[in-house]
């Protein structure tokens, strides 16, 4: 019986040490990204959420929701604002959380 993927929420998934943990999540099949937030850089975000097929995805930007809604794959979940951090967390309810 094969174990399921460890789950991974990266808060911060758009800075050096969110991208080198999602390469770290890339390369790993026991791992997988199940939520990715972001302060305001919603074109990096959104090619993250295609790559790691996220459930949902953060921006505390809300000025960036119109252009991140468009860039996003169907079915990815958006939350923005000062909680959207929180309700991502809440919503995925993965097994860790990383805060970059």
């Amino acid at each position: 019986m094969s174990k399921s993927p460890k789950r991974i929420a990266v808060l911060g998934s758009t800075g050096s040490i969110g991208r080198q943990a999602l390469e770290i999540i890339a390369a790993d099949d026991g791992l997988v990204a199940c939520g990715l937030a972001a302060g305001g850089n919603w074109r990096i975000l959104a090619e993250q959420a295609c790559a790691f097929g996220s459930e949902a995805v953060a921006i505390a930007d809300p000025a960036a929701v119109g252009e991140l809604a468009s860039a996003l794959p169907g079915g990815t979940i958006l939350m923005s604002g000062p909680e959207a951090m929180s309700e991502l967390i809440a919503h995925v309810r993965p097994d860790i959380v990383l805060t970059a």
